[in-house]
C-alpha cells in the first residue's frame, strides 16, 4: 500500500517508468550481446569490434520506452478518477503517436542499424506500454478510493459509538454525570 501512496511523487513515477521500460525491452536485453559485436570486415582477422551504431539504438529504445512510459504513468496517475475506458483511449492516441515517432526515427537510421519498427516484438512492446501504466493507474485510483471507503467507515463508527455514548449519558441524571 505505501507503494500506490509513494506514487504521486516525480522521483517514484521516474523510478517506475525505468522498471517498467526494462520489463517491456527484456526481449532486446537478451538479444544485444548477440548484436553487439560484429566481426572486422578484414577475412584474416578472427578479433572484434564494438557496433557501436546497435549500442546507440539499443540505448535510444529503453530511453524511448522510459520517456514513453512516464508521460503514461503520469497522465493515469493525475487522471485516476477518469473513467478506466477514457484512459485507454487516450493513452492508446499517446502511444499511438509515440510509435509513429518511433517508426520515424527508425527509418531514418536504418543504414546503419537493423530496423525493427514493423516486427510482432516491438508491436508487443508498444502494446504492453499502452497497457500497463492504464492498469498501475487504475490501481491506484482503486487504492485510494478503498483508503477513503476505509477513512470513512472509521469515521462513521466513531460517530457511531460517541451518538451511544451521548444517548446513554442522557439516559442517567445529568447533575450527576456529564462527559462533556
Amino acid at each position: 500500500m505505501r507503494f500506490f501512496e509513494s506514487l504521486t511523487s516525480a522521483k517514484t513515477v521516474l523510478w517506475g517508468a525505468m522498471i517498467l521500460s526494462a520489463i517491456i525491452i527484456y526481449p532486446n536485453i537478451g538479444s544485444f550481446v548477440w548484436t553487439l559485436c560484429v566481426p572486422e570486415h578484414s577475412l584474416h582477422k578472427s578479433s572484434m569490434e564494438l557496433n557501436a551504431p546497435s549500442i546507440i539504438y539499443f540505448i535510444y529504445r529503453y530511453l524511448f520506452f522510459v520517456a514513453l512510459t512516464w508521460i503514461l504513468l503520469r497522465q493515469n496517475i493525475r487522471q485516476a478518477e477518469t473513467k478506466l475506458k477514457t484512459k485507454f483511449g487516450k493513452s492508446f492516441l499517446v502511444t499511438a503517436v509515440a510509435y509513429t515517432l518511433y517508426v520515424l526515427i527508425g527509418l531514418s537510421v536504418e543504414y546503419r542499424v537493423r530496423l525493427d519498427c514493423f516486427t510482432q516484438m516491438l508491436i508487443l512492446q508498444f502494446l504492453i506500454a499502452w497497457l500497463m501504466p492504464v492498469l498501475i493507474g487504475h490501481t491506484y485510483y482503486l487504492t485510494v478510493a478503498q483508503r477513503e471507503a476505509e477513512k470513512e467507515m472509521e469515521k462513521l463508527r466513531s460517530e457511531n459509538l460517541q451518538s451511544r455514548v451521548d444517548a446513554l449519558s442522557n439516559q442517567i441524571n445529568p447533575h450527576f454525570f456529564s462527559i462533556h
